[in-house]
């Protein structure tokens, strides 16, 4: 299809690359002793999937080709990327997530090509690590008891009379402070390395990055916190260094409009699921069971 109609497409040669793992099932009868078929039928775990490879041109949205294999692999990318350039589709950027073979992949096939790594993903990554969200969930619980306490007298003081609640308020206020003291040094550098990414021009993150070698770690290792908190902040700190060079080329190179997020594939697969459940609702609802 892309060949039969690349004369009428346009690409801006920015791509966005994704992989998705599409797990196979299989229905499995097992006989009893007597050499019946039971009437329930037992469903063995996923042990095997294919892997889907595809991009999309990210200006015209146009999927110019998609890969099957068996893992997110080098040689699934290289088939993809091998492909891609014999399509000839004008390739000048690159946006992934932090899977290297994807780059070695692309850059074998495109050595001009400009990487550029996900957001969304790398901070995902480090959440995994720091588990901020979940820190924060604890933090926001709390906050929500707190505000259903004040909103039920209506002002910004409870009643002498109320004893329990007072004390609850008390109770849910020294477990906020407790949370935020105890997480620290981790919720100020997840702040400082998104404030980081957010950066609007390359020289600002670059100020932001000198800023927390001179001034963040410097002062803040230095104080009191869990030791194996410091270790995880620096452990992160030297990953993102190693990832700087393919963190900020969206700034780096702003005529190319790179984008910095795959949220595009995600979004696609998304909307492709939910407009096959309307048109199987709609048009089709014998087909139900059959999906």
């Amino acid at each position: 299809m892309t060949e039969y109609f690349s004369k009428q497409l346009t690409y801006s040669g920015n791509h966005v690359l994704d992989g998705k793992y599409i797990p196979v099932k299989e229905v499995v009868v097992e006989r009893d002793k007597l050499g019946k078929i039971p009437r329930s039928r037992k469903r063995r775990k996923v042990l095997r999937g294919k892997v889907l490879a595809w991009g999309a041109d990210y200006d015209n949205h146009d999927i110019p080709h998609c890969e099957f294999g068996s893992s997110e692999n080098f040689s699934l990318f290289n088939k993809y990327f091998a492909r891609l350039k014999k399509l000839g589709y004008p390739l000048k950027s690159l946006t992934v997530d932090d899977k290297g073979e994807m780059i070695v992949a692309c850059l074998k096939n495109f050595p001009e090509a400009v990487i550029q790594l996900c957001h969304h993903h790398y901070l995902a990554k480090v959440n995994r690590l720091l588990l901020v969200k979940n820190i924060l969930v604890k933090i926001k619980a709390r906050e929500k008891k707190l505000e259903k306490i004040f909103n039920q007298f209506g002002s910004e003081a409870i009643p002498l009379g109320h004893q329990y609640t007072r004390s609850l308020a008390i109770t849910l206020a020294n477990e906020i402070a407790e949370l935020e003291f105890n997480y620290e040094l981790i919720l100020d550098f997840y702040d400082a390395l998104q404030g980081i990414l957010a950066s609007k021009d390359n020289q600002t993150a670059l100020n932001r990055i000198a800023s927390m070698e001179a001034y963040f770690f410097p002062k803040r290792l230095k104080m009191n916190f869990p030791k194996n908190h410091i270790r995880l902040v620096k452990k992160i700190w030297l990953d993102f260094k190693e990832q700087e060079q393919y963190l900020f080329n969206h700034l780096k190179f702003p005529d190319l409009h790179i984008p910095h997020t795959t949220n595009l594939m995600g979004g696609t697969i998304h909307n492709w699921n939910h407009g096959l459940d309307q048109f199987v609702d709609l048009n089709y609802p014998t087909l139900q069971k059959t999906i």
